[in-house]
């Protein structure tokens, strides 16, 4: 069954991307927004996009609140997190307490690329979210977590990744967040996290820094 589910998609999202690279394609793309097949609707929606049209986006949003597929689901939270449209925003808020680890983890890191800033609570509360899922290379809602909070760029993540970093699951995640904000390379060493850290809070004199990113639209 997972064999032919596979290649339905693949036979869609082949030939959609074809109409699309053939040049007049829009209104066909707008047309398979409408079909009655999922993967279908998917496809032409990341095409659309590709071409600078987001009309697919309500519909994968649409997708989130309505499907119970599992594979169709995964695939809906990927589209938005490729269309990377605000107007995602308040699914995306709600599916990172989706039963999923997967939907959880890439909803996560989405909003974090999205700078959503009303996400950082959110985000804070899933860095202990260490629930794997299958794949080729193990991961989990807290790596998305610690990546989601490097993107956003609000420094006050900063003490709840230096956390992170004593919980192998997410350590990784947690030391490229780290530098990215920062500009400090202390690897995996939380000490010397927390000395450089306890210096800054000195040298500031009040909240560390203030939170940074575009507004966003409410959940």
């Amino acid at each position: 069954m997972k064999i032919k589910v596979a290649i339905i998609i693949l036979s869609a999202t082949t030939a959609l991307t074809a109409l699309a690279e053939s040049g007049d394609s829009s209104s066909a793309l707008l047309a398979a927004l409408s079909s009655p097949n999922f993967e279908t609707r998917r496809s032409a929606a990341i095409e659309l996009h590709k071409l600078g049209d987001n009309s697919g986006v309500p519909l994968m949003i649409e997708a989130m609140s309505t499907l119970t597929n599992e594979t169709e689901r995964n695939n809906a939270v990927v589209a938005l997190r490729v269309m990377k449209d605000p107007r995602a925003i308040p699914i995306l808020m709600r599916t990172t307490s989706d039963s999923s680890a997967y939907v959880r983890a890439i909803s996560l890191a989405a909003l974090g690329e999205l700078t959503a800033t009303n996400a950082y609570d959110t985000l804070i509360a899933h860095l202990d979210d260490i629930e794997d899922f299958g794949g080729c290379t193990p991961m989990c809602p807290g790596d998305s977590s610690c990546y989601a909070l490097g993107a956003l760029g609000n420094m006050n993540a900063i003490p709840h990744l230096i956390k992170a970093l004593d919980q192998e699951r997410t350590q990784s995640q947690a030391c490229q967040a780290l530098e990215k904000l920062t500009g400090e390379s202390f690897r995996y060493d939380a000490e010397m996290w927390k000395k450089w850290w306890s210096k800054q809070e000195t040298q500031q004199a009040g909240p560390a820094y203030p939170p940074q990113g575009v507004g966003s639209a409410d959940p």
